[in-house]
């Protein structure tokens, strides 16, 4: 299933309109990004900052033409949006390693720069799920569970399947308050801790959790709003494809967000009934989510920040640094007055094409405050009018998307470029269920 089509279309349009002058801001615009994720996500798939990539594709159909036709280079070179002859020869000899004239003249063979393609499904295979809104009453749950993974200790979800049915007459045999018995009905829960480390339950419900029998563990999960699929098959085999789903294109189509907290940590419910046995097996999943019920339209008066700037290719490693850089200044600036705190993420790209991540903490206005470090500096950044709303570390991109959707269907206001994250710090740890707000300017329709 192609989860980011959206990135697709921009590569498409850059080979379909090659000899264009393009910025990031138009590319994020029709790939129906913001620009802060639409630089994750383009760097992410292609290894290439957005505009990097270009000017690589552009020197690629230019070196094509420097020896299929008789060209002035210098015209050549101003057909593909190049502003002189010195900046496309600087720029031909630092990808390729010579001059343009040299290449004409030696024809050497040059590294291929091909199109960037993100991969898509076979034709004929996409998911056509029903996905409906349900709510669901508090659950408890009696059952087994192990961490996945290839450590001692830690297993398969297959094996966490088998031990279950393995050790069920032992561990559950004298259970009677099983809710439902004549169903016959188990349930598989997907649990992540802060760290994201995966845990896999599997057992079933019960009316209270009155009594947990050594060797079980007990679950609560409380009363949430699910998006709840139907899948088709066999489990083991292909529900990844129907959570691809759930996760990828459905989420590009709600303003419904994730709802995975520390105290609520299920990202996936999976029932499974007696519907099973049918041919082919079907099961349930449920999805948590919320409404965008704290999404605001506010104002954000001019600031000043201390800030860090991670520069480089791997918009992940970047990010670390920064968050590290600017947790330890600010815990050693003695600016935070407690263990929470929050810092401002932006990304982009330099003038050399290469990607960026500037973490920045908001100055208090009553401190004068310089950084004291060689690394953190200080500067002042422009308010304005922003949508803004809540998310998750871990799913930042899907209640992205959700938030997108949200903010197309304000008729009042238009995003109009300009976004960061604010990730509220807790204990000096960015984790898995570090919670976040999304701040995209915004002005009023006309």
């Amino acid at each position: 299933m192609e989860k980011y089509s959206g990135i697709q279309d921009v590569l498409d349009y850059i080979d379909h309109h090659i000899e264009e002058a393009f910025d990031s801001d138009r590319l994020a615009e029709i790939g129906c990004f913001s620009k802060s994720h639409f630089f994750k996500l383009f760097t992410h798939h292609t290894g290439y900052t957005p505009m990097n990539y270009v000017r690589r594709r552009k020197l690629h159909y230019a070196a094509k033409r420097m020896i299929t036709c008789k060209d002035k280079i210098i015209d050549i070179s101003c057909r593909y949006g190049f502003e002189s002859h010195d900046v496309f020869s600087r720029a031909f000899k630092r990808v390729y390693g010579i001059t343009p004239e040299i290449y004409r003249k030696r024809r050497y063979p040059l590294p291929e720069m091909g199109k960037a393609v993100i991969g898509k499904q076979a034709k004929g295979e996409e998911a056509m799920v029903d996905v409906q809104i349900v709510e669901r009453a508090s659950m408890c749950f009696l059952g087994v569970e192990k961490r996945i993974g290839p450590e001692e200790g830690e297993a398969t979800i297959a094996q966490v399947w088998e031990l279950y049915f393995q050790s069920y007459k032992r561990l559950f045999g004298t259970i009677t308050n099983r809710v439902r018995p004549e169903d016959d009905a188990e349930y598989a829960l997907s649990v992540f801790d802060s760290d994201g480390k995966f845990i896999y339950f599997v057992g079933f419900e019960v009316e209270e959790l009155d009594y947990i029998p050594v060797g079980a563990v007990g679950r609560k999960v409380p009363a949430l709003t699910y998006a709840k699929a139907t899948h088709v098959g066999p489990p083991a085999e292909t529900l990844g494809r129907t959570l691809d789903y759930l996760y990828g294109e459905w989420f590009k189509t709600t303003s419904y967000q994730t709802a995975h907290l520390q105290d609520s940590p299920y990202s996936v419910i999976e029932y499974y009934d007696k519907r099973c046995s049918l041919t082919p097996p079907e099961m349930d999943v449920y999805v948590p989510i919320k409404p965008p019920s704290h999404h605001t339209i506010e104002h954000v008066e001019p600031f000043q920040a201390a800030f860090y700037r991670a520069v480089g290719n791997d918009l992940s490693k970047l990010k670390v640094e920064a968050f590290d850089v600017l947790i330890n200044w600010v815990e050693k600036s003695g600016l935070a007055n407690d263990s929470s705190f929050r810092l401002g993420v932006k990304y982009g790209e330099t003038e050399e094409h290469e990607s960026f991540c500037e973490v920045f903490y908001k100055i208090p206005r009553q401190e004068a405050v310089s950084a004291h470090s060689d690394q953190v500096q200080v500067k002042a950044y422009t308010g304005g009018t922003y949508a803004v709303a809540p998310g998750i570390h871990h799913f930042l991109e899907k209640d992205w998307n959700s938030f997108m959707n949200w903010l197309k269907q304000h008729h009042e206001y238009k995003p109009v470029g300009g976004c960061y994250e604010e990730f509220v710090i807790e204990n000096g740890k960015l984790d898995y269920y570090t919670q976040l707000y999304f701040y995209e300017r915004v002005e009023r329709h006309e």
